[in-house]
């Protein structure tokens, strides 16, 4: 019997425990709220600079919107060298080629 009464008072206890909502989920943390402006305002600054860039571009003469081009092209296939493989990059955790 008195192995039942503990049982008893050591679940009542966590239901009670379990049913009562916690503070963080009545009252919002300042740190969420200023997460959610900060993840607002990079998103902002974001598009801002895109439209920019874009802006940027189009003001550009033909024959310079064509060296951009091709200088893009060049740096992509330079850098291709230098790139590690895709299983170099999922199963080994060294940033550095192995020699």
């Amino acid at each position: 019997m008195k192995h039942f009464k503990n049982f008893f008072f050591i679940i009542s206890v966590f239901l009670l425990l379990a049913g009562t909502p916690s503070c963080s989920l009545l009252h919002p943390s300042a740190n969420k709220k200023a997460r959610k402006i900060q993840k607002q305002q990079e998103k902002s600054q974001t598009k801002a600079y895109n439209k920019a860039k874009k802006e940027h571009y189009d003001r550009q003469a033909e024959s310079t919107k064509k060296l951009m081009k091709e200088a893009k092209k060049q740096q992509r296939r330079a850098n291709k060298i230098h790139r590690r493989s895709l299983r170099a990059r999922l199963f080994r955790n060294k940033c550095s080629k192995r020699k």
